[in-house]
């Protein structure tokens, strides 16, 4: 095993410990900015189509339209929003010193409105924009000691081959003497590594032993 192997081992064993919560990685989204089309159907601001009840009838409405009218305020962005890293319009770059972030919405420094999105054009072509952010929730503080404390196992235990006892022995006798030792598949379950200060910085950042992130969802919620 390779260092940077043994790296990778580490930090995806660690984010699953944690509750799979910590990470960030780079996405690309287009947002609709909020308005109204030229029917005066209001416009969510978000992607693709959205049902709406008309004297009885459900019909489906596009989101996005070049003919929206009110294109100022906020847009949410599906978050967590750690980091912007760039916006295009009509495929060229946009200085991002007029963009500012709240939370998972960003909103214009100097009150210009939005720039129209037609989904229905490929991204780059004129009418459409983009931006770029870092998404996710940046690991906490200690997170690169843990990881390079489990890491430093790992690649021990492929390397310096010392030890030929079955991964699950529990107990050795030699010359009169027993050990117990513990099962690692019961420190595994328990959501530790056996290591003491690994197991102490995954406690005190997942101290409910977590699975996985909780979720909200509601079918009036955008969909990206």
């Amino acid at each position: 095993m390779r260092v940077a192997e043994a790296v990778d081992t580490a930090v995806g064993v660690l984010w699953a410990l944690t509750g799979r919560r910590f990470g960030t990685c780079p996405v690309e989204a287009r947002p609709c900015p909020p308005g109204t089309t030229g029917h005066g159907v209001p416009l969510a601001p978000g992607p693709g189509w959205v049902p709406y009840l008309d004297d009885g009838t459900i019909r489906n409405v596009p989101t996005c339209t070049t003919v929206a009218c009110d294109r100022a305020g906020m847009i949410v962005l599906p978050g967590p929003v750690h980091k912007l890293l760039g916006m295009s319009v009509d495929g060229d770059d946009i200085d991002l010193s007029s963009i500012v972030v709240h939370g998972d919405r960003i909103a214009r420094r100097d009150n210009h409105p939005w720039p129209p999105q037609n989904l229905s054009a490929v991204e780059g072509d004129p009418g459409t924009w983009s931006i770029r952010y870092l998404r996710g929730t940046p690991p906490p503080a200690g997170a690169a000691h843990a990881v390079g404390t489990l890491a430093k196992e790992f690649l021990a235990a492929c390397t310096t081959g010392k030890c030929a006892l079955p991964r699950r022995t529990t107990q050795v006798q030699r010359q009169g003497v027993t050990v117990s030792m513990v099962d690692p598949q019961d420190i595994f379950d328990s959501g530790a590594t056996g290591i003491s200060e690994v197991d102490l910085w995954i406690r005190a950042w997942n101290p409910n032993r977590m699975q996985q992130p909780a979720t909200a969802w509601s079918p009036d919620q955008a969909v990206w």
